[in-house]
């Protein structure tokens, strides 16, 4: 517990969770800022570079969990994030937070007393506070999907990668050692994390050199060097096919210019203990009281009470569900047996759209021949005619996911030849069924990308789109984390004259 005016930029292994108990201060973590104020409680996860700076008033309590004492108890704890700051949280978990400041505040007031038995008390408190960490404030990692989580080797290896990735680390030492041959581990390695174990590597190395990039001077070899590549070129080259921009562009687009001038004056830590004063004790058992009368379940999630107010009658109704099939590419349709599966969902639930990823990208389209038709009726299109065939006799229209990444990667390319698709599709099956189809564009998961080149980018996509079929349906995915740009806000009346229930959605983004 410490009055933090500078805290410089640093890493630890492990997960460290910072409690604001007076004043405020600000926080640098993953590429943003958060502003603590007074009772809030922020996660720093393992290996994030993060640094405060704080007014003269401020008192903040960090509790450090190391990696290795974390993943000895919770055998997960290497495919999990926690992701929690108490402002951004919904109100059904604020009861948690609630629980979380007592606990905290134990620990300090244990430790000023140093009497028999405060240890176990504040090993205690560690304990509860790891286990309300990992029920209601972890997040999976995204490459962990399908993945069996609990699976100890799994673990080992990225607890070795994550802390060697500086290294010249190789596939053949960490087969030789778990007792393993290279080729089992390649294949085993992808099988249960989803990728592969460089592909893996490089991204570790990756979100690293970011804080490089942004939180220091470092050149390019440098920080190359620093991260586990084995040149500049190599690292610019890898950087470039994740991030669609060269680590100087990045640096460029997005360095915070005062953490640089930090480091070019040698800012020192300043910090000041406060464990002494009596005062702030006593604000440390003002958390106690408030949660002495409050009964918590730990194995169920918290459940806030929210006022539901009558509003204006409304003769409106809810729309039904629609089902929406995903198949993967759209060959797959060729196969009798996923054919079948169809056409035996289609009878039971019924299916109003079929999904598919990767039209150009996959292999469902045949190479292209060189022709003199402006709009080639050659067997490029033979496998996607059948499939497409199928749906129109089925009366199902086609749902094309066109993810941000395919595009990139030839921007005139892939506009030219779903340019020519369409054109060809309109010929073949008719305006009529190509006006019901439906296309979504789905930005990265990385926020390396700005706002404004997803936007031009979704824009050009619609506008290719409508000058072919105007009555054809784009729209744009928002992920999760993207939560921030949009929300929702609903409203629930409950007509007391007519016994029926009225729902409102009115959201900042319009349907298209």
């Amino acid at each position: 517990m410490e009055n933090v005016l500078y805290f410089p930029p640093q890493q630890y292994y492990g997960t460290i969770v910072l409690f604001m108990i007076k004043g405020t201060a600000q926080v640098r973590y993953e590429g943003q800022e958060d502003e603590l104020k007074e009772n809030d409680i922020l996660f720093i996860n393992r290996n994030s570079r993060y640094s405060i700076r704080g007014n003269e008033e401020n008192i903040l309590i960090s509790l450090s969990i190391s990696s290795h004492f974390f993943a000895l108890h919770y055998k997960n704890y290497f495919h999990s994030y926690f992701q929690s700051f108490s402002k951004e949280l919904d109100k059904g978990r604020e009861k948690v937070t609630q629980q979380l400041r007592p606990l905290l505040s134990e620990m300090i007031i244990e430790k000023y007393r140093d009497e028999d038995g405060s240890a176990l008390v504040i090993q205690s408190s560690v304990y509860q506070i790891m286990l309300m960490m990992t029920r209601f404030f972890k997040k999976e990692m995204p490459m962990w999907e399908g993945a069996e989580a609990n699976d100890e080797r799994i673990a080992r290896i990225i607890q070795l990668i994550e802390q060697h990735y500086s290294e010249p680390l190789t596939l053949s030492e960490v087969a030789e050692n778990e007792f393993l041959s290279v080729s089992y581990l390649s294949r085993y390695f992808k099988q249960m994390a989803g990728i592969g174990f460089l592909n893996y590597l490089n991204q570790v190395r990756l979100k690293h050199s970011i804080d490089d990039l942004l939180y220091t001077t470092d050149n390019l070899y440098e920080i190359a060097h620093n991260n586990g590549f084995s040149t500049a070129k190599n690292y610019s080259a890898i950087f470039k096919s994740v991030y669609h921009m060269t680590p100087s562009q990045y640096r460029k687009q997005h360095q915070q210019a005062n953490l640089i001038r930090e480091k070019e004056e040698e800012v020192q830590e300043e910090t000041r203990s406060v464990m002494e004063s009596p005062a702030v004790l006593i604000r440390l058992a003002k958390y106690l009281d408030e949660s002495a009368d409050q009964n918590f379940v730990y194995d169920k999630a918290p459940v806030e009470e929210l006022e539901i107010r009558l509003e204006k009658e409304s003769d409106e109704k809810l729309g039904h569900e629609k089902h929406l099939v995903f198949i993967g590419e759209l060959k797959e349709l060729l196969n009798e047996n996923v054919k079948k599966q169809v056409l035996t969902a289609n009878q039971q639930l019924g299916i109003h759209y079929i999904g598919i990823r990767k039209l150009l990208e996959g292999t469902t389209l045949l190479p292209e021949v060189d022709t003199d038709e402006m709009i080639s009726t050659s067997p490029v299109y033979a496998n996607s005619d059948l499939a497409i065939q199928f749906l129109k006799e089925q009366h199902i229209p086609l749902f094309i996911r066109v993810d941000y990444k395919e595009i990139k990667q030839d921007e005139l390319s892939f506009f030219d030849r779903f340019d020519r698709f369409i054109q060809h599709s309109l010929l073949v099956f008719g305006r009529s069924f190509v006006g019901q189809w439906r296309v979504l564009f789905q930005g990265p998961n990385q926020k390396s990308v700005s706002a404004d080149e997803l936007k031009k980018m979704y824009l050009k996509l619609r506008q290719l789109l409508k000058n072919r079929v105007s009555d054809i349906a784009v729209g744009y995915y928002v992920s999760y984390d993207e939560k921030k740009i949009l929300f929702h806000r609903i409203s629930i009346g409950y007509s007391m004259k007519q016994k029926k229930l009225n729902l409102s959605v009115t959201t900042l983004i319009k349907t298209i």
